[in-house]
């Protein structure tokens, strides 16, 4: 198991910036609704951040220990990006190949 619980807590229960930004987001009674956006707050970018290395830790190890799913993962990226760049010709050679 990751140390996602440990750095998570880490965070919320020790990190006296974490906790004065969240209880002033309450305070203020702030709400997305009117353009207090959450997610580009630090509180929550401080617990974003966490989750998003141990995941990233997490796929890595997947790979690693499965380098079928690995390779159908790096795949999918593959796809995505060419879709994203326009390279359809990429995208045409990777079906044709059953990725």
């Amino acid at each position: 198991m990751g140390k996602l619980r440990a750095k998570l807590e880490r965070v919320i229960l020790r990190d006296k910036t974490w906790r004065n930004d969240l209880d002033r987001y309450k305070a203020n009674n702030l709400q997305i609704s009117d353009g207090a956006e959450l997610y580009k707050s630090r509180f929550y970018q401080l617990v974003d951040k966490v989750f998003r290395e141990e995941k990233k830790i997490a796929v890595a190890r997947m790979k690693r220990e499965n380098p079928e799913l690995g390779e159908r993962i790096e795949a999918r990226r593959a796809n995505q990006q060419a879709v994203k760049t326009g390279r359809y010709e990429l995208v045409e050679k990777l079906k044709q190949h059953g990725i």
